[in-house]
């Protein structure tokens, strides 16, 4: 019998996500969630096989129809899931093209 750990294998693996912070003009590009009524940056999980930051800009395209072009990498900011490996988010800057 394998192991509680590798039979939920996906359950317990840590989340990869991309927010960011599209700049114009002293203004930042917000989207508003479906799920809950609440402002955000755009972004989302990262997909298998895909790099970061092909990760960013396809979510930024995805959720506003803005194409972008990343500019910086503003951190990595991890938060604990004691059920999981954690929540990572890695934060870039961009503006429109």
């Amino acid at each position: 019998m394998l192991p509680f750990f590798i039979t939920n294998l996906e359950e317990n693996m840590p989340t990869l996500g991309v927010e960011v912070v599209v700049v114009k003009e002293a203004r930042i590009l917000l989207t508003l969630r479906e799920d809950i009524p609440m402002w955000c940056l755009p972004g989302g999980g990262v997909e298998a096989g895909e790099s970061v930051a092909q990760a960013a800009l396809r979510e930024v395209y995805e959720e506003t129809g803005v194409q972008v072009k990343l500019t910086r990498l503003v951190g990595v900011y991890s938060r604990p899931n004691w059920d999981r490996g954690g929540d990572h988010d890695i934060v870039f800057t961009a503006v429109p093209i």
